[in-house]
């Protein structure tokens, strides 16, 4: 870490924080892919709906939607339990100590638990997800670090945001 770093929190990963933040850190392409599917099956049916003028349609659109929804929830624990596993695969204590700060290449984030340390740079941060005690910032190959928010005052946490916005234009704001 160089000394002109800015926003320096800390904080623990652990199986709590993947249970709370799993729905942030899935991938982005299945989700828009989904939601693409499920817009135009909604969109057939009620067009052939329209034109045939049958409830027949509509009955289609209830099943899928029903299928939908629980499919989306499965598939959202089951990332979570995922996530998890790696997790400890990794850490078999099952929590993992970090440091992340702002430097002028990026975001830097240090692993007190393995010590390692690395950089994202700005311009491949593609997501931010705003999360209760963090920032989870996503890469578009799925890489993530987390800056926890925490430590941070409400004017902190904003010049935080505006910085990273600023310094990655291109990146979403979720939350």
């Amino acid at each position: 870490m160089t000394d002109d770093a800015r926003f320096v929190t800390s904080g623990t990963l652990d199986e709590a924080f993947f249970h709370e933040n799993a729905k942030y850190m899935l991938s982005g392409r299945f989700n828009r892919k989904r939601l693409i599917l499920a817009a135009a099956v909604t969109a057939l049916c009620v067009g052939e709906a329209l034109w045939f003028r049958s409830w027949t349609f509509m009955w289609i659109l209830v099943a899928y939607w029903a299928t939908y929804i629980p499919f989306t929830l499965w598939y959202r624990r089951s990332a979570a339990k995922t996530s998890i596993k790696r997790f400890k695969e990794i850490y078999p204590e099952g929590k993992c100590e970090m440091t992340t700060a702002c430097t002028p290449e990026g975001v830097w984030s240090e692993n007190h638990t393995s010590g390692g340390s690395g950089t994202i740079q700005y311009e491949h941060l593609q997501t931010m997800a705003v999360a209760d005690h963090a920032y989870i910032l996503l890469t578009k190959a799925g890489q993530y670090t987390v800056c926890f928010t925490d430590q941070l005052t409400e004017q902190e946490r904003g010049e935080l945001r505006a910085h990273l916005c600023e310094k990655a234009p291109k990146m979403k704001v979720i939350r």
